[in-house]
């Protein structure tokens, strides 16, 4: 579940994948904790950083709780650098940037989590994927709009309602990131927990595991194109035409072999997005 930043793959579900073509997309820096070497020039004076979780692999983003955010900075054509950050120094980092923990753990203790910006034009750092998102409509109002204001509950529900549809497939999904993150990274990971799941389960998940998530995410997906004919709604995304939050959010990366599957179910409706 990999994405080279220097192309652009079509890994994505639904018609998401659509606002992220070479034309959407900003020039990308890329940095790696502690260092100050950016991989590309630019001639902005001002830049957003995102944080983003570190792999081994150059240039390479996985997490798609990450990518909703740089989905959206690509919509809004917003020039970023990337900087990557470990696994066990998100906390560290956040508190630097004086960014607050997003939740709290099962003891009370305060979680941090990615993603994160940092945007020198206005000095402001901040955390979770809607707030980012408010915030970036805020403050470029000459960009795409994409939180419509009253939308928010709503928006969030649909979210965790989506991503615990789709959890038995992310489940296996997850098993490629142990040879993408540092040692030091996998063993951060592997005293958390995933879906319900400890890490050693999930990288104990078989072919047959993936094959019976695949069959429970076309359920969900049926019902959910069943919704779209049931509004009768013109457009593809979730409020018609243009796509906010939601359609961002909802968006994932998936193997290639799983994606050419998904494409082909409900009348194709799903590979048809990315002709839009």
């Amino acid at each position: 579940m990999h994405f080279k930043l220097d192309h652009v793959h079509t890994f994505v579900i639904l018609e998401y994948w659509a606002v992220l073509t070479d034309r959407h997309r900003p020039i990308i820096h890329v940095c790696r904790d502690g260092d100050s070497k950016m991989g590309v020039k630019t001639k902005c004076s001002t830049m957003i950083t995102f944080y983003d979780i570190h792999t081994t692999s150059p240039n390479t983003a996985w997490s798609p709780i990450t990518w909703k955010v740089r989905f959206i900075l690509n919509y809004k054509n917003l020039p970023y650098k990337t900087v990557y950050v470990e696994f066990p120094n998100i906390e560290e980092t956040s508190k630097k940037l004086g960014i607050p923990p997003t939740s709290t753990k099962k003891d009370g203790s305060p979680y941090y989590t990615l993603p994160t910006i940092y945007d020198s034009s206005t000095n402001k750092a901040l955390a979770d994927s809607l707030r980012i998102a408010q915030y970036l409509d805020a403050t470029y109002p000459d960009t795409p709009a994409v939180v419509m204001k009253g939308t928010e509950v709503l928006s969030l529900a649909y979210v965790d309602m989506f991503y615990g549809k789709f959890a038995p497939l992310y489940m296996c999904l997850l098993k490629p990131v142990e040879k993408t993150v540092t040692p030091r990274s996998a063993e951060y990971l592997s005293r958390r927990s995933f879906f319900g799941k400890t890490w050693a389960e999930l990288m104990m998940l078989t072919k047959e595991d993936e094959e019976e998530g695949l069959k429970k995410v076309k359920e969900a997906l049926t019902s959910i194109d069943g919704w779209f004919k049931s509004a009768g709604q013109e457009g593809n995304f979730i409020m018609g035409e243009k796509p906010m939050f939601v359609d961002f959010a909802v968006a994932t990366g998936v193997e290639s072999d799983v994606w050419k599957e998904i494409i082909t179910w409900q009348g194709k409706r799903w590979g048809g997005f990315l002709r839009i």
